[in-house]
């Protein structure tokens, strides 16, 4: 069942405080923010994408290339860039329909997954080596010896 938006939430705590005589405080905003519709679809978004990067990493795993090794910065980087990717996908309305109403679950779940799966593939891209001219050389020296 959706829950209320930002919007609604604001206006039920501004009705709320003119009721009370008491003034809008920024922790009455807090206390009903996580159930509105927004925070659902970021939650829906973050799991999605958790599956995602959790996916690439198998993917290196099933290649053979090392999943943790020396990369921790890409990985929080990864992180900290899929979180804010989710926000900015929240917060530009993206899952809002041509008439106003929510697009569908399944719109979040495939755009969080292919955002955490993307996202964690371009941070963390592996590591090839840069082939110099002596590399090139000794390689081709060596398949010319096995022909």
């Amino acid at each position: 069942m959706p829950g209320p938006s930002i919007a609604q939430i604001k206006e039920h705590v501004a009705e709320r405080a003119i009721e009370t005589g008491h003034p809008e405080t920024l922790m009455h905003f807090l206390q009903e923010l996580p159930g509105s519709m927004e925070a659902q679809q970021f939650y829906g978004l973050l799991i999605a994408g958790a599956a995602g990067i959790t996916a690439h990493y198998l993917l290196k795993y099933l290649y053979g290339e090392p999943v943790f090794h020396r990369r921790f910065k890409r990985i929080v980087a990864s992180w900290l860039l899929f979180v804010g990717s989710c926000a900015v996908l929240v917060g530009a309305d993206t899952f809002t329909g041509q008439n106003g109403g929510f697009t569908g679950w399944f719109s979040v779940m495939v755009q969080g997954f292919t955002a955490g799966l993307g996202i964690d593939a371009l941070a963390n891209k592996g590591s090839k080596e840069i082939w110099t001219d002596e590399m090139r050389a000794a390689r081709l020296a060596k398949d010319k010896a096995k022909s």
